[in-house]
């Protein structure tokens, strides 16, 4: 029993650190080849920040990255790992956000296809952060989806970057 639950949590962290990866690495890069600086700051002002009546996605970020830093200075160690050496908004959003300002950016060509897997990957992300109990074989096979939707965006990506 107890190996069984060895081996979900380590099934688990893996496809969280996949998912966590992607986002941090191939997402990323995909966004910032696809939207200038000024069109992500635009869109960011222009996206409610969910909950916050008037607060868009641009102070979200602002005040994500005061938390974090707080969060940082009164531990003296960083709670989380440390963002990427040139932070920048993007990097203080969560993949929902991140999503958001990617649908609504002109300059992507983001198919409806990968659009669901995107929020496929998130919802898997969420759900499994927040982990319950779940059956071995669900989440066995909700891993191997969530991992094809990972490599169907990152091949996605790299033949945009080409076209």
């Amino acid at each position: 029993q107890t190996s069984n639950q060895e081996q979900d949590q380590t099934l688990l962290q893996d496809v969280l650190l996949k998912t966590h990866e992607f986002e941090r690495d191939d997402f990323r890069t995909y966004a910032f080849s696809k939207i200038t600086k000024n069109e992500m700051t635009n869109i960011m002002k222009e996206i409610k920040w969910y909950l916050h009546k008037d607060k868009t996605l641009k102070d979200k970020a602002r005040e994500m990255q005061a938390k974090e830093e707080n969060d940082t200075t009164a531990s003296g160690t960083a709670v989380t790992e440390p963002p990427p050496l040139d932070p920048t908004d993007w990097d203080y959003l969560d993949l929902n956000d991140k999503i958001m300002i990617l649908e609504k950016a002109s300059t992507t060509d983001i198919t409806k296809t990968i659009r669901s897997y995107l929020h496929a990957i998130r919802v898997y992300r969420n759900a499994m952060v927040h982990a319950k109990r779940y059956k071995k074989q669900d989440l066995e096979q909700w891993t191997k989806l969530i991992i094809l939707y990972i490599k169907e965006c990152v091949d996605f990506f790299e033949k945009s970057k080409n076209a």
